[in-house]
């Protein structure tokens, strides 16, 4: 289990696209409460998009990313839970 506060920074291919719908959100999110990444965690977020951006290729992420942006909590949360399943 990652430390609190830290990502899972090499997320599997199929998982990928999750990732960055997940990622996204939390992207809108802080932009609607301005709040703004701190730059060490925004650094781990960097790593795990280029870790994204190639398991999933220049096409399919900014595809997924955009889904992301409209996802709703409920949404959110659920992609979370799928996803936390599928690593237990």
């Amino acid at each position: 289990m990652p430390e609190r506060g830290k990502v899972n920074e090499q997320p599997q291919a199929p998982r990928a696209e999750h990732t960055a719908r997940l990622i996204s959100w939390a992207d809108a999110t802080r932009e609607k409460i301005s709040d703004k990444r701190p730059l060490l965690e925004q650094a781990d977020v960097d790593k795990i998009i280029t870790t994204c951006l190639t398991k999933m290729g220049e096409v399919a992420f900014p595809d997924a990313y955009d889904e992301g942006q409209t996802m709703t909590l409920d949404e959110a949360v659920a992609l979370a839970l799928e996803q936390a399943e599928e690593l237990k």
